[in-house]
């Protein structure tokens, strides 16, 4: 049975993630993927253990750092690479490399050649940078694209992290940020003021991602927050919705969390605290808030994932993000009231619904020539949607969530 991907970022390290128990743990969260990046025994160890839990690994060791050097001997390098690991039966793709520049491009690609001949079944995964760091969504648009003509992905990935906090004397419009002790100590904010920053670009990093994997016909997947850290703030369960129902309502085709295990010491130079699990092992808060989104992900993401996105559409101002498409009347669907939500339409009939308030629930109402019905993801059940005496159909979105009709 196909199962919607699910993974993350940075596991459990080498020392204890080839064990049952921390394996089981991370499939009861709700991943379908294993992120293997370890040494060539553990990761044979740890793809045997996902298998028996019905997980996929993706795969890397140390060996990539040397093809991707690309010395005299890069490419019987890779050949032992890849025979190494190309009949592991539940072998999902080969990590190449994260967050390349334009000047890696050419390298990567000669790379992935290399591979597909010797392996033509597995997948050779970069991931890509976010809006942000490229200063604009047109140099964005324009560095995806360049990256997708000289390396040709199979998948397209991209992370993007935008719940994040700044300094103040004092609060005023803004709500204050949530930030933990342990960051407050380590960092000496014990007496600081922070408030909350959602920084723009998100809905235009998912436009342009899915605009280009349309054209491409390839899959796309986005890494989003979990861990604190830099100046990315403490992020709740309704924060966490709305970054994973907001790419899902725009097609995305995998969703991975950034990070599962809290990484060590001061990692790039600042503190990492509140993943889904600690150093010690022991399950952060977070780890159960992501078990939960992952049910309500795995059934609505299972709905569609055989289907096309077909339009996404905004109700209420997305500021700072130019290329959203605002919502005016799709197919039967009109007379449609709400404040802040997204709605995609798939191929399959199937309309995603995601709240972008991940601090209020929203009502939508809206009225259809069909009879439409909606997703009950405690049943898992579709049931008739009633028409209110406004003659239009009525739902209420949790804060950050997402719903599903047809």
């Amino acid at each position: 049975m196909k199962k919607y991907p699910i993974s993350y970022w940075c596991g459990p390290p080498g020392e204890v993630i080839a064990n049952e128990d921390v394996i089981k743990d991370i499939a009861d969260a709700g991943m379908t993927i294993v992120e293997s990046r370890y040494g060539y025994h553990t990761n044979l160890k740890v793809a045997k253990l996902a298998e028996k839990y019905g997980m996929k690994v993706s795969i890397q060791d140390d060996r990539i750092y040397a093809i991707r050097k690309g010395g005299d001997d890069w490419e019987k390098i890779l050949e032992k690479y890849i025979n190494d690991y190309k009949d592991i039966p539940n072998l999902n793709d080969y990590f190449l490399q994260d967050e390349p520049t334009e000047t890696f491009f050419p390298g990567l690609a000669k790379i992935k050649e290399a591979m597909k001949v010797l392996d033509p079944n597995h997948k050779a995964l970069v991931n890509m940078l976010a809006v942000p760091p490229l200063n604009g969504a047109e140099k964005y648009e324009k560095f995806i694209r360049e990256f997708v003509e000289v390396f040709k992905p199979e998948i397209l990935s991209f992370d993007h992290y935008n719940l994040m906090f700044k300094a103040v004397d004092r609060l005023t419009d803004k709500p204050e940020a949530d930030i933990s002790e342990e960051s407050r100590v380590a960092n000496g904010w014990v007496e600081k003021v922070f408030e909350r920053v959602d920084r723009p670009s998100y809905y235009d990093n998912l436009e342009i991602i899915r605009e280009i994997a349309a054209e491409q016909n390839i899959p796309w997947k986005a890494i989003l927050q979990v861990v604190e850290h830099w100046d990315f703030r403490h992020v709740n369960e309704s924060e966490m919705r709305w970054e994973v129902f907001a790419a899902l309502a725009y097609g995305a085709d995998e969703i991975d969390y950034f990070t599962y295990a809290t990484p060590p010491g001061r990692a790039e130079g600042w503190d990492y605290h509140h993943a889904m699990v600690h150093l010690d092992g022991t399950k952060d808060s977070r780890y159960y808030m992501v078990q939960r989104i992952n049910k309500d992900l795995a059934l609505l993401g299972g709905e569609v994932m055989d289907a096309e996105s077909e339009a996404v559409f905004h109700i209420g101002f997305a500021k700072g993000d130019t290329h959203v498409k605002y919502f005016h009347q799709y197919k039967d669907f009109t007379d449609v009231w709400a404040e802040k939500i997204i709605l995609g339409f798939f191929t399959n009939e199937k309309v995603i619904l995601a709240n972008k308030d991940h601090d209020n629930p929203q009502y939508i109402a809206f009225k259809c020539e069909h009879q439409p019905q909606w997703l009950n993801k405690v049943t898992g059940q579709w049931q008739d949607m009633v028409k209110a005496d406004d003659g239009r159909y009525h739902l209420l979105l949790a804060p950050g969530d997402g719903e599903m009709i047809r």
